[in-house]
């Protein structure tokens, strides 16, 4: 029997069954996020043809390419880190968990 120190508790483990849940319903997230993207872009080529030809004001067409740019950079991140996460959770599942970065480092990032 391991006799623990008070401040030391033991891990509890996500079993491979959620783990496989969690990355099937990432992977539909990301899959329906990429069919919108594509309608995203589509939007900002069509629009592309009717944004205002003054360099000075934006009209409410150029707001709306601005802000379609936006959404599509959001996805395409959000879609960045869902690949992350089901790397990391795929990881997790083979290898057991592992140190990804400490303290320390997480905040010479910030």
């Amino acid at each position: 029997m391991k006799i623990r120190k008070f401040n030391e508790s033991e891990e509890i483990n996500i079993s491979n069954e959620r783990i496989d849940d969690i990355i099937k319903e990432l992977n539909t997230f990301k899959g329906d996020l990429k069919e919108k993207s594509s309608k995203i872009i589509s939007y900002i080529k069509e629009f592309e043809n009717y944004k205002s030809l003054s360099k000075t004001k934006n009209d409410q067409i150029d707001d709306s390419v601005i802000y379609l740019q936006s959404i599509s950079k959001n996805i395409s991140n959000f879609i960045d880190d869902t690949d992350t996460i089901i790397d990391n959770l795929n990881s997790y599942k083979d290898s057991g968990r592992s140190t990804v970065y400490t303290k320390s480092e997480l905040k010479k990032d910030f």
